[in-house]
């Protein structure tokens, strides 16, 4: 009954010109995803025939193609455009950013490989399987010269594009507002891509979910004569298929979706059905042989054409089309930018911090190609910075550049595993030349179990160290108190890291207790003081203490915008302040500042400055810091350290949609001579122990990757030192 009032209504609604003078041709276009490429076939037949198009109503890739005709993109146009996507880089895309959480001062970040989230009633953290950056480009790209809002009945051909409600199951017939919107709402394959948040609220799926060859919709429209395009009409028979799980989900899709659609082929004057039982909705790979398939359904229904030709010549007459012309959209300026406004169309939106000063340099600027490959690239780094789900764009009246920001919504509850490993060569490794190291590890967390502030977590770490911690959380607000117990076992003194040759068995083991008040602001800022008790026990007989008891607090300080290693924008600042006793009173300062600024849309600067007094039980790495100087092999510990730097960093290209960047280094480091590797080192009887200098230079080629950065490196130092590394984190 809500369809057939829903039909009713539009038919009394429908625009006159649709309803009076001369009879009206629609023309209806199917969903299929990649099998849309046929739809071009069918385009180029009816103008070479010289049929008049009057209204066009599409359903998924059928809106996405048949917009592009209405707004007046030829059939060439459309082929050449669809044709010259370069495939893997637009379905490649993450659903989202990782979020990050701030992490613990001096402390890595850990990067999530896997990450599953989940509430009392729903699992899973993205409700899609394939991202939709590229895609909201790309329509942003091709609709900029029609602003939002806009009639649809203004454009060149009228045009309709349907969706469905994902929770009331209405049907969705767009007419106005944002072409960018409407269509990407139609195209919303379900698990695919993500339902799509509409101008009022309503979030769409895939119009095939309720309507994929509208035909009656374009009858209540006005239209007195309705030629379609079926791209779903033949059945694959494949009964191995069916007996796999994507076969099951793409066959039982199948048989739902073409019901309504056969159910409405008699309401049809001129049916065109492309055989493409045999290729896949996603099979983007094929579009030549899509093309072609489409080219024989128009000529299986050929005599049809001409029969419904001769009829519309009595009736109206023809029109004339040149099929080299240069279509009308072509020929309309470009739009320029006069200003920039960000909406933020997450259905629970957050904060985000930046605001309309990043595109400025669009500002009185054409939206040519050039233009908006700058534009694009922007709104990809903007993305990845700020952890969002898209960042898109739509040229609006009075050439305002919205900016669209979406986030989804997250469970709290969480599992998630990754990794972080290297490998290389150098000169500065004790006993070799060699190294290799890897650690995965575990996290996961029970938010606010029951009807209280409770959170339980569980972080376990394979290695170098081979750990479990068992934490209990009370959140207040943006407060919150934990309470720890962990074990671990593996390398806890420098003799026994995997980059010493000459390395003990790693069976250090510790225990430890710690009870923390942190403090953060906006997932930025983060205070914590933590007291701790920890029982060492030390494998290697050779060092004076096997067994240490060591309670100590630890105040530290972390503000970062700085999420990943090759940000092109970003500051991190970190401290910490740790006072404790092992046989003496024991102290350790420590800050660190990095600053990326970006120079340009390809450009970065850097750099860093670093300063650690350190001083703790003396056989334990974290008595140490490493130095960053890009000769030296990690695990090069020292206690003092004064360090400085600066890098350079271009963007280059995207590697499977993923930036690539070649970035240069040089850093210089004061520090004591005394290697803890090979030595345990007296206690500390004064300040600071700088003792030496020395300059390095290096140079890399990094990845950002879903799975963390990928960072290929050789440095070089006035001392002698030289490092060959690869790793990912």
């Amino acid at each position: 009954m809500k369809r057939f009032a829903a039909l009713f209504g539009i038919m009394l609604l429908s625009v006159a010109s649709l309803a009076a003078g001369e009879p009206t041709v629609a023309l209806v276009l199917s969903g299929g995803g990649a099998r849309g490429i046929a739809h071009i076939a069918v385009l180029e037949a009816l103008e070479e025939a010289g049929i008049p198009i009057d209204l066009i109503v599409g359903t998924s890739i059928g809106s996405l193609i048949g917009g592009m005709y209405s707004v007046g993109y030829t059939p060439s146009e459309i082929r050449e455009l669809l044709f010259n996507l370069d495939i893997i880089e637009l379905f490649s895309e993450a659903v989202t950013e990782k979020g990050d959480t701030l992490d613990h001062a001096f402390a890595p970040d850990r990067n999530h490989v896997f990450n599953l989230r989940f509430s009392g009633s729903a699992i899973g953290k993205n409700p899609a399987l394939i991202g939709d950056q590229r895609i909201l480009e790309l329509l942003g790209f091709l609709f900029a010269k029609y602003p939002s809002p806009i009639d649809f009945d203004e454009l060149p051909i009228p045009f309709r594009a349907i969706s469905a409600d994902i929770i009331s199951g209405d049907e969705i017939i767009h007419d106005s507002g944002s072409l960018v919107r409407a269509i990407r709402a139609s195209i919303s394959i379900p698990l695919v891509f993500a339902p799509f948040p509409l101008e009022d609220g309503r979030l769409a799926v895939d119009g095939g979910a309720v309507d994929n060859l509208p035909i009656n919709i374009a009858r209540a429209l006005g239209a007195d004569y309705v030629i379609a395009s079926d791209l779903n009409f033949f059945i694959n028979e494949d009964k191995a298929k069916a007996e796999t799980l994507s076969g099951v989900v793409v066959h039982s899709l199948s048989l739902v979706i073409q019901r309504s659609a056969s159910a409405q082929h008699e309401a049809a004057d001129l049916l065109f059905t492309s055989d493409l039982h045999d290729i896949s909705i996603m099979d983007a790979f094929k579009l030549k042989e899509i093309d072609e398939r489409g080219k024989e359904a128009v000529e299986r229904s050929f005599a049809q054409l001409q029969a419904f030709r001769d009829r519309l010549e009595t009736e109206r007459g023809l029109v004339t089309y040149d099929p080299k012309r240069v279509g009308s959209y072509a020929q309309k300026p470009d739009p320029v930018i006069r200003s920039v406004a960000i909406e933020n169309i997450s259905l629970m939106p957050r904060q985000l911090f930046f605001d309309e000063s990043l595109f400025d340099f669009m500002i009185d600027a054409p939206l040519d190609e050039k233009h908006a490959s700058d534009l694009a690239l922007r709104l990809r780094q903007v993305r990845k910075q700020h952890s969002l789900a898209t960042l898109s764009y739509e040229m609006k009246e009075g050439g305002t550049l919205g900016i669209l920001a979406r986030s989804f919504g997250r469970a709290g509850n969480h599992i998630a595993m990754g990794f972080v490993a290297d490998m290389g060569v150098s000169n500065t490794l004790n006993d070799t030349y060699v190294w290799y190291k890897a650690n995965a590890y575990l996290d996961a967390a029970l938010i606010h179990v029951g009807r209280n502030n409770l959170s339980y977590t569980l972080a376990a770490s394979l290695g170098e160290l081979t750990s479990v911690n068992i934490g209990l959380i009370v959140s207040l607000e943006n407060h919150w108190i934990r309470a720890l117990i962990g074990y671990g076992s593996g390398s806890l003194t420098p003799q026994a890291s995997v980059i010493n040759a000459a390395r003990s068995a790693p069976l250090d083991r510790r225990i430890r207790s710690e009870f923390s008040y942190g403090y953060t602001i906006d997932n930025r800022v983060s205070v914590e003081l933590a007291t701790r008790g920890d029982f060492i026990f030390i494998n290697d007989s050779v060092l004076g203490q096997p067994f240490i008891a060591y309670p100590h607090a630890e105040l530290s300080f972390v503000y970062s915008t700085l999420k990943k290693r090759l940000a092109q924008e970003g500051v991190r600042i970190e401290s910490s302040f740790v006072g404790g006793y092992d046989r003496r009173f024991l102290f350790s300062g420590r800050f660190r500042l990095h600053h990326h600024i970006r120079l340009s849309f390809y450009d970065t600067l850097g750099y860093f400055a670093e300063a650690a007094r350190l001083d703790g039980p003396r056989e334990l790495m974290e008595s140490f810091g490493e130095v960053a100087i890009p000769a030296y092999a990690p695990h090069t510990f020292k206690r003092d350290m004064i360090q400085i730097g600066a890098h350079y960093q271009r963007y280059l290209f995207d590697v499977f949609s993923y930036p690539s960047y070649v970035r240069f280094d040089v850093a210089g480091a004061w520090f004591n001579k005394a290697n803890p590797i090979v030595e345990v080192l007296p206690a500390r009887t004064r300040f600071m122990d700088l003792e030496s200098f020395d300059l390095g230079f290096g140079a890399s080629f990094g990845v950002q990757t879903a799975i963390g950065d990928l960072l290929f490196s050789l440095g070089v130092s006035i001392d002698g030192a030289w490092t060959i590394s690869v790793g990912i984190s």
